[in-house]
C-alpha cells in the first residue's frame, strides 16, 4: 500500500519516514495537524533543512535519547527523531498499539506495517504492540482509554487483561502526563464506557484511590445500588445531557448547555465523580438507625483539592472543581426550601445565583445529573426535582446574563443618587439588590434605584 504524502514534508532520503498517528489519519483521509518524522541519522541536520525550505520556527525539546527537532509551521508543526533502534521495523516495534506503529517512507509513500496496524484500523480496534509497551512507558496504560474514546474503538481482550494486571506501574508515572490522557477521555463525549472499562482494569483506583473507599460505601448504604461502579452512572446521565441537551431541555437552557466548553466538562465529569468521596468519613447513626453524612461536601472538597494537587492541575481549574464539589448540595437545599410552594422564596434564589455566580448552571447540570439517575439524595421526589432544576436553568439562560450580574448598579451610584458616604452600607444594598435582580424582582436600573430609595432607611437604621 502506497499513501499520499505531503508535498511539504517530501523528501527523497530513503531514510526518512512519517510514523505514528499522522499515518494513521492520513490512511482515514484525515490532514494531521501534527507529523512525526523518523530518520536513521542526523535528526537535527534534516529538521533544519525542512524548516528552512518551509520558513518554518525551529526549535529544540528534551534531551539526550528523547531529543526532539521541531519545526513549527502556521499549518502545522514537524517532530523529527532518530530511529528507536536499528531500523524503521525495530523502532515501530517499540511503539504503543498496533494502529501507531505504521509507518510511511517519504520517498515513495510505501506504508511500513510491522504489527498488523492496518488491519486493526480496519477493526476499529486498540491493541498493544508488545506487553512491554506498558512497562516502557504505564503512562500508556490509560492512553489506550484515550484512544479508544477518542475514536470510538474497541480495546482488544488480551490488551485489557495486560492493563489490568500492569495497571500498579502508573503509580511510578509523572502525575501530569496521568492528567493529561485523563482529561482528554473525560472532554470526549460518550466517554462513560471507557471510564467504567479503566474502573473495572484498576486504572481509574490506581490514579484515583479514593474512589476505592467510596464505593463500597454505595453498595452498603444507598437502596439499589450493588454496582461497583454505581458512582459513573452520574457521568453517564451527565453526558448524555451535554451530548444531547436538547433532549432534556427546553431550547434556551438547551443551547446554553450546548455552549459550554471541553473544560466545562471536563471538570463537571470529575465533580460528578468525587462529589460524594467526603461520605466514608462523615457517615453517621443516628438514634432512628438513619445513616447520615453530615459535612460530607466540605470533608470532599478537600479530598478534590488534594486531587489536584497531586494530579498537578492548575490553580484555577483545582478551585474550580473544589468548588463544584463543595457546592453540589446547594440546588438541593434551595429546592427543599421551596417545598409546598411553586417555587423558593426569591431572595434564597437570588443569593444561590449571587454566590454561585458563573459556576450556577454547572451546578444546575451536575444536579439534573444527578436526579435524573436517582443517585441523588432526594429521588423520593425525582420528578419535582429534576423540573425545579430544568426550571432553574432556563432562568439562568434566559434571564442572567454574567456580564451583567454586577453593574446594574455600583457604590458611585448610591453615593451620588443618596448622598451615602462609602462604607460597609453599599456593600450591603449592592449585594441585596444583586439578589434581587437574580431572583428576577429587579429588571433594570430604574427599579434597582427604586428600590433603594424605599429601602434606604431600613438600610441605615437596620
Amino acid at each position: 500500500m502506497r499513501i499520499r504524502v505531503p508535498d511539504s514534508i517530501s523528501s527523497r532520503r530513503p531514510d526518512a519516514y512519517l510514523v505514528g498517528g499522522c499515518v494513521r489519519d492520513l490512511i482515514q483521509g484525515v490532514t494531521p495537524r501534527d507529523y512525526d518524522l523518523a530518520v536513521s541519522e542526523a535528526p537535527r541536520n534534516f529538521a533544519e533543512e525542512i524548516a528552512t525550505r518551509l520558513g518554518g520556527r525551529f526549535f529544540v525539546l528534551g534531551k539526550d535519547k528523547f531529543t526532539v527537532f521541531c519545526v513549527a509551521t502556521p499549518e502545522a508543526q514537524i517532530d523529527i527523531m532518530a530511529y528507536k533502534g536499528p531500523d524503521i521495523q525495530s523502532d515501530l516495534m517499540q511503539r504503543d498499539f498496533t494502529i501507531n506503529a505504521l509507518a510511511c517512507r517519504l520517498s515513495d509513500g510505501r506504508l511500513v506495517d510491522v504489527a498488523g496496524g492496518l488491519e486493526d484500523l480496519h477493526r476499529r480496534m486498540v491493541r498493544m504492540v508488545s506487553p512491554l509497551a506498558f512497562r516502557d512507558d504505564p503512562v500508556r496504560l490509560v492512553r489506550a482509554f484515550r484512544m479508544g474514546a477518542a475514536m470510538n474503538f474497541r480495546i482488544e481482550t488480551e490488551t485489557l487483561e495486560t492493563i489490568k494486571a500492569s495497571a500498579h506501574l502508573l503509580r511510578q508515572s509523572a502525575a501530569e502526563r496521568i492528567w493529561a490522557e485523563l482529561q482528554r477521555i473525560l472532554a470526549c463525549p460518550g466517554s462513560y464506557p471507557h471510564l467504567l472499562m479503566m474502573y473495572n482494569t484498576n486504572v481509574l483506583p490506581t490514579i484515583l484511590p479514593e474512589l476505592v473507599e467510596y464505593h463500597p460505601g454505595l453498595r452498603r448504604h444507598h437502596r439499589g445500588s450493588d454496582d461497583p461502579n454505581r458512582a459513573l452512572g452520574a457521568i453517564q446521565t451527565l453526558e448524555a445531557i451535554l451530548d444531547h441537551p436538547d433532549a432534556f431541555l427546553p431550547p434556551v437552557p438547551a443551547e446554553f448547555v450546548q455552549s459550554f466548553n471541553d473544560e466545562d466538562r471536563v471538570l463537571l465529569k470529575m465533580a460528578a465523580l468525587l462529589r460524594d468521596i467526603g461520605k466514608p468519613e462523615c457517615r453517621t447513626v443516628d438514634a432512628a438507625g438513619r445513616i447520615r453524612y453530615y459535612g460530607h461536601a466540605a470533608r470532599g472538597a478537600e479530598s478534590a483539592q488534594a486531587i489536584g494537587r497531586r494530579l498537578r492541575l492548575s490553580n484555577r481549574h483545582r478551585e474550580w472543581l473544589a468548588t463544584l464539589v463543595h457546592r453540589h448540595q446547594q440546588p438541593l437545599f434551595l429546592f427543599r426550601a421551596g417545598q409546598g410552594r411553586k417555587k423558593p422564596p426569591p431572595k434564597a434564589t437570588g443569593r444561590f445565583f449571587r454566590q454561585c455566580g458563573a459556576q450556577a448552571p454547572h451546578l444546575l447540570t451536575l444536579s439534573l445529573a444527578g436526579s435524573m439517575t436517582g443517585t441523588h439524595p432526594s429521588a423520593r421526589h425525582p420528578s419535582a426535582l429534576t423540573g425545579f432544576l430544568i426550571g432553574m436553568l432556563a432562568y439562568y439562560a434566559d434571564k442572567i446574563d454574567p456580564r451583567r450580574q454586577s453593574t446594574i448598579l455600583n457604590g458611585q451610584d448610591l453615593i451620588r443618587n443618596f448622598n451615602l458616604r462609602p462604607s460597609p452600607v453599599i456593600g450591603t444594598i449592592l449585594r441585596r439588590v444583586e439578589e434581587l435582580y437574580l431572583a428576577g424582582l429587579i429588571r433594570d436600573r430604574e427599579q434597582a434605584l427604586q428600590w433603594v430609595g424605599e429601602h434606604i432607611g431600613t438600610q441605615q437604621h437596620g
